[in-house]
């Protein structure tokens, strides 16, 4: 493989999608167990959402935007 297609390769999985899992989900609540406004609305859920949004969003791709928004979202409390 020469470094071209190497390259190519990279910025393919660069640019891959992200799947929603549960122990993705888990690892990222807040020191609370819980999740913040802003990692919902990163995945496109709304704020009052009480039950069932984890089973609809596991197995979604998501951006890797949005998956950091999220990751990052745990520790932001405030707007």
């Amino acid at each position: 493989m020469n470094d071209l297609e190497k390259l190519a390769d990279e910025i393919i999985i660069e640019n891959e999608p992200f799947v929603i899992t549960e122990t993705w989900l888990m690892e990222h609540r807040t020191k609370n167990k819980g999740w913040t406004k802003q990692q919902l609305k990163a995945l496109g859920i709304q704020w009052s959402s009480k039950r069932k949004w984890k089973k609809r969003i596991i197995g979604t791709a998501i951006s890797k935007e949005d998956k950091a928004r999220f990751e990052i979202g745990a520790n932001i409390t405030s707007y």
